[in-house]
């Protein structure tokens, strides 16, 4: 499951990395730290449309395909199945699957964008600071949820997927 993980993992940060690339090269990386709730709201949504928005996509997309496989899954003859049956996973499932596995990522981007003044370098007020304390104690209950006895995380329980070895 980590080898899958891995390869996946380099994907979203090769993509990432590249958006990096971009906005260095725009000379955009030093602009400071945003103010306003307005300038936050379109750095967050900036950020959404193309770092989170992309990566939920490339899972969701493949996950929910006839093969059901993210080419780390495909590496690792693994894939995604409706728990049910184990028939095709579909776009719905798959989407359900991969927003509920983001959504901890997803607020502490919340958490961190909207903190008055410097992100990391100000003081986080005490609900932004509970947001990405929820956000980690989610992450924990996914990852011991794997270890259950069927071995199926909470956001694959919920969006009624699971995860098998896929046929040569």
């Amino acid at each position: 499951m980590l080898g899958t993980l891995a390869v996946d993992y380099v994907i979203v940060w090769l993509w990432l990395g590249g958006l990096a690339a971009i906005n260095f090269f725009l000379g955009r990386m030093d602009a400071g730290p945003v103010s306003g709730l307005e300038a936050k709201f379109a750095g967050h949504a900036t950020a959404f449309l193309f770092g989170t928005l992309p990566v939920v996509s490339y899972f969701a997309l493949l996950e929910g395909s006839k093969s059901g496989q993210t080419l780390g899954k495909r590496w690792m003859r693994l894939k995604v199945v409706a728990a049910k049956d184990e028939s095709r996973a579909w776009y719905l499932r798959a989407w359900g699957r991969n927003i509920l596995r983001f959504l901890p990522w997803e607020a502490a981007h919340i958490a961190i964008w909207y903190v008055p003044g410097r992100p990391f370098i100000d003081p986080m007020p005490w609900l932004n600071l509970a947001i990405c304390i929820c956000a980690m104690l989610l992450c924990l209950v996914y990852l011991a949820s794997m270890w259950s006895s069927d071995g199926r995380t909470l956001y694959d329980r919920i969006s009624g997927t699971k995860v098998i070895r896929a046929q040569r």
